[in-house]
This record gives structure tokens, sequence and C-alpha cells, in this order.
């Protein structure tokens, strides 16, 4: 931990471990870290130097942070592809800052992002998605919608105790938000679309029923045979098929 000032400003790529209150290996994270205050840090996470958003967490759950050949190569990769850069110039784009619980559930309700909050700690594993609709001084209320990109009826509250990490800006997040609806607007957009369907199977319908009635017209019109004198002399006439001279060309703009 007394290195910590060192991966912030030399901004070195590491990895963070955290543990719950026993000691047991949560999970970890893989990335730079930005900045730090007394009881949060803020960093920068990476999955296979693709950029998974910004994560904060609890200082007093970080067992150690590694930093080792294997980082220090990882760093190099980083600052070769200009993917360091990209994460300052993203990090400035957000203007978030780290503070109380509080505060910082509060900022994030006014950017009005999706934001995943994950709970640990407890028996039963939570993972709450959506954006963050309320902040009170013990807990907080996300518009939490399920894998199936559907909102739930009313906000979920969670207590900031039961809090071991929160995730910002991520991509993952970021797309599932895109496309979430209430369930009754979803509802709605599916029975117009039904309905629609159902009007397009009708009309195909009916013209199906009146090229029957026309083939049914053209079979009851008499026939009149055609003299064999007729039919030579459209035979005499027929022309040998000829190139055109001048052939079109389709071109492909890409």
């Amino acid at each position: 931990m007394k290195k910590l000032k060192k991966h912030i400003e030399k901004m070195q790529f590491v990895k963070v471990y955290i543990t719950d209150k026993k000691e047991q290996g949560l999970t970890h994270f893989e990335g730079i870290i930005f900045n730090q205050n007394d009881n949060f840090i803020y960093m920068c996470d990476l999955s296979d130097f693709n950029y998974d958003g910004f994560v904060i967490i609890r200082k007093e759950d970080i067992s150690h942070i590694k930093r080792s050949e294997n980082e220090k190569f990882f760093n190099r990769i980083l600052k070769g592809e200009k993917i360091i850069r990209d994460i300052k110039r993203r990090k400035e784009y957000l203007d978030f800052d780290l503070d109380d619980m509080k505060h910082m559930f509060g900022q994030l309700k006014k950017m009005e992002i999706a934001t995943i909050v994950e709970c640990l700690y407890a028996s039963e594993e939570s993972f709450q998605i959506g954006p963050i609709v309320k902040c009170k001084e013990n807990k907080m209320k996300i518009d939490y919608f399920n894998s199936r990109g559907e909102f739930e009826l009313e906000p979920v509250s969670i207590k900031y105790k039961d809090i071991t990490f929160f995730r910002i800006d991520s991509p993952y997040a970021s797309l599932f938000f895109k496309y979430a609806e209430l369930p009754e607007l979803k509802a709605e957009k599916n029975s117009k679309s039904k309905k629609v369907k159902s009007e397009k199977k009708v009309a195909k319908s009916e013209m199906t029923d009146k090229q029957l009635d026309k083939k049914v017209k053209k079979k009851k019109e008499p026939v009149v045979e055609k003299s064999k004198k007729v039919k030579n002399d459209k035979k005499s006439k027929k022309k040998k098929y000829e190139k055109p001279k001048n052939v079109q060309r389709l071109t492909l703009v890409v």
C-alpha cells in the first residue's frame, strides 16, 4: 500500500486483489490506478488490454497490489499502443471525482449513465446494473434492468455498507442501457409488430385471391385457334439473337 502513490504518479499497470473481512479472496482487477482518497481507489479496469470501465474499490478490502515483470511488460504494450493515452482522455471526459458513497452516487445520478454495483460480502452475491435514481445518507436506489433488457417495476435499494465495488462507463452496461425498456413499452412494441405482420399477411392473401380471379377469367375466355399459316409467318419473322454492342456493367461502390 506504501507504493500506491508511486503507481498513481507513474501510471503503472498493476493487479489489485481484494478480500472480505475474513481475508477470503473475492476478485481482482488489472489496470491503471488514477486516484485515491482516504477510503477508496479509482482505477481503470482492463480485460486482455480492452477497456472495461472504471472501478471504485474500498482500500480496506485490498489485500495486495501486484507489480511484477509481467505487469511491467503489459505497461510497455499499453504505452506502445497508446491505450493509456485513450484511457486518460476517457477519464477527463467522465469528470468523476472520488468522495464518500453518497456524493459519488450523486454524481452518477446526474450523469444518467448505467452503473454496475456488486455486493460480494454476503453469502449470496448480488449484481445490480442500471442508472442511479436516488441517493440517501446510508443507501441508494438503482433502476435495475435484467438480462432481457427489461427494467424492474420499482428501483432496487442497496445499502452502501453492502457494496464491494462499483463500475462506471462499462461498455457492457452502456450497450444494455441503450436497448433496455420498460416491460409495458416492450410489450406494446411487440403487439404493434405482430399487428403489422398480420396486416401484411391479410394484404398478401387478398392479392392472391385477386390473382386467382384473374386466372379464372383468363380460363373462361374462348381460345381462338391460330392457323398454321400464321405460325409459319412468325417463324420466318423471328430474328437470330445478337449480343448488344454496348453492354452496361454494374459497379459496386465500397
